[in-house]
Formats: structure tokens, sequence, C-alpha cells
């Protein structure tokens, strides 16, 4: 559990510098491509954070109510 919690906010910091680089005026001057892979990235990082916060989520709940079975 603390690797995934590790893994999270390290893909949050990751999510944050591609959200802080869309904010910025200069993203409007880089290419179509260039752009498009921020975005991806962004989407990536998204699906990423979502499953290493479920995995976090259910192994705290393992942890609180052994004895439900999921």
């Amino acid at each position: 559990m603390i690797k995934n919690i590790v893994e999270f906010y390290g893909k949050l910091a990751d999510l944050a510098i591609d959200v802080s680089a869309v904010d910025k005026e200069s993203f409007t001057r880089i290419s179509q491509q260039g752009r498009e892979e921020v975005m991806f990235d962004i989407v990536s990082d998204i699906r990423v954070v979502l499953q290493l916060g479920l995995a976090i989520s259910d192994s705290i709940e393992l942890q609180l109510l052994p004895d439900r079975i999921f």
C-alpha cells in the first residue's frame, strides 16, 4: 500500500506539471501535436491516479473491514 501511495503522489505531481503547462500562455504557441501530447499525458495521468487511488481505497477498506467480502 505504501508503494501505491508514493506512486499516487508522484503521478499527481506529474499531472500538476502538465496542467500548469496548459495554463501558461506559451501553451498556445506550441504545435498542435505538442498540445495533443500534453493533453494525452494529462488523460493518461488521470487514469493512473484513478487506478492507484482505488487500490489505496480498497487496501484501507480491507484493513478497516477485514470480514467484508468485495
